[in-house]
């Protein structure tokens, strides 16, 4: 199941994790509802400091050497 969402705002990103935390917790038994949250955790994380990066990027076009 493939999702393609496109959110701009951090607080409704927010809203989508915790969401998808919830379906975790209702789905998995502990320890693995854990293990999978701590893994969307670090997952939104990159995702966070791709976007920071792309919008560096963005910002200063490469140049060449």
């Amino acid at each position: 199941m493939t999702y393609n969402i496109n959110i701009k705002e951090s607080s409704q990103k927010k809203i989508i994790v915790e969401a998808l935390k919830t379906m975790i917790r209702n789905n998995n038994p502990e320890p693995q509802a854990t293990y999978l949250c701590n893994q969307l955790d670090d997952a939104s994380c990159i995702a966070d400091r791709l976007e920071e990066l792309y919008k560096q990027i963005r910002l200063h076009p490469y140049d060449g050497l």
